[in-house]
């Protein structure tokens, strides 16, 4: 398994306990950043701000803090 198969596993695993939906890991979005942004890779939360009910930075926030807990 490598780095990007692992945060669209643990992003599953976020939604499901933070939001209390079920995601498929297919559904999860990954995508390298863009030259003008910090990082190597974004996480696409847009889907699941709207599961969440929450603004986009709140939901960004939440679910960065659990991958950071998360991942190996």
């Amino acid at each position: 398994m490598n780095f990007i198969e692992d945060i669209k596993k643990v992003t599953v695993q976020a939604v499901r306990e933070l939001y209390d939906h079920q995601v498929e890991s297919e559904s999860v979005i990954v995508q390298q950043t863009r030259k003008e942004f910090e990082g190597d890779y974004t996480l696409v939360i847009f889907p699941y701000v709207k599961i969440a009910k929450q603004k986009p930075d709140i939901v960004g926030n939440a679910i960065g803090e659990f991958l950071v807990d998360k991942l190996p």
